[in-house]
């Protein structure tokens, strides 16, 4: 899959890594989304990722401590929604993306789904760390 751009002329969100936070957060972007014209399945995509990630990074990168996270937000011309997060948690276990494989739920019963979820319901993921921010690229699909 390949990394997503960074975002231009992108509208810019700041986040706590908190439940709270992330709902607050997933209600404005979820209106910007419609208002930029992200069909309505697109949009339910992208709210199912953009949870996700926001969740990821509360429970594993502050590990439930709360933290800041800055979301940039933003079009391609091809209508696509190119999004950058970064946060200043835990690096990624061995420096990479987790697997897209979904977990045998017989075996797993809670758990582990969230990945798998993020690049199936994305055009794009890319992972990297920058000195001691974590930045995530995300391509939405559009339809």
């Amino acid at each position: 899959m390949p990394k997503p751009p960074e975002p231009r002329g992108a509208t810019r969100h700041r986040i706590e890594a908190c439940p709270e936070g992330v709902r607050a957060a997933l209600g404005a972007i979820m209106a910007e989304l419609a208002a930029g014209g992200l069909a309505e399945g697109a949009r339910r995509d992208a709210e199912i990722v953009l949870a996700e990630v926001l969740t990821n990074i509360a429970r594993h990168a502050y590990g439930g401590a709360g933290g800041p996270v800055r979301l940039a937000l933003g079009f391609g011309r091809d209508g696509a929604a190119v999004c950058s997060v970064i946060d200043w948690g835990r690096p990624m276990p061995g420096g990479a993306l987790p697997s897209a494989l979904m977990p045998d739920p017989h075996h797993r019963p809670e758990g582990g789904f969230g990945w798998p979820l993020i690049r199936l319901l994305s055009a794009g993921v890319g992972y990297d760390r920058l000195g001691r921010r974590n930045r995530l690229r995300l391509r939405l699909r559009t339809a």
